[in-house]
């Protein structure tokens, strides 16, 4: 009976590791390394205009698929979790494809600076903030929790 009730609890943390994974969308994610000018993660998602002068010049982070998976796949392998029966392996490949993902969210993220009607997209030497890096260390506990409870667990019910 005390092991269907780690087996719960060890699912609870799960979901609410990967919950705080994804909420590090909210922190600072990214600082230029030339410039003291910090992005939170949900402007390197979605995308943000970071510099402009009326129509003349603009830069603009655009909407980024990648970025935006990374945050989000630890939360869904949190619920996966919780609501699959045995899903401990899928949340284990999710955790560990959201770690990778984050951990090359300075390679996808890009500018596009449009300058007097010319667009060109140009790669930014950034640094990690520590919303990245916290992201992606809850992400490999969360993966390293999900391995000990395959191997632990692996013949009970």
């Amino acid at each position: 009976m005390s092991s269907i009730i780690t087996i719960r609890r060890i699912k609870l943390v799960l979901l609410v590791l990967g919950f705080l994974s994804t909420m590090m969308l909210f922190f600072p994610s990214l600082i230029g390394r030339d410039s003291d000018t910090v992005y939170k993660g949900y402007e390197i998602a979605f995308g943000v205009e970071v510099a402009g002068f009326e129509e003349l010049i603009n830069g603009v982070f655009k909407f980024n698929f990648l970025n935006l998976i990374a945050y989000l796949l630890p939360l869904i392998a949190g619920i996966v979790a919780i609501l699959v029966r045995r899903g401990e392996l899928i949340s284990l490949l999710l955790f560990l494809a959201s770690s990778v993902l984050l951990f090359l969210v300075p390679e996808f993220t890009k500018i596009t600076i449009n300058v007097l009607g010319n667009t060109m997209t140009r790669e930014v030497s950034w640094s990690y903030s520590y919303g990245l890096i916290i992201a992606i260390i809850l992400s490999i506990i969360s993966a390293l929790i999900c391995i000990y409870k395959l191997v632990y667990f692996e013949d009970r019910k």
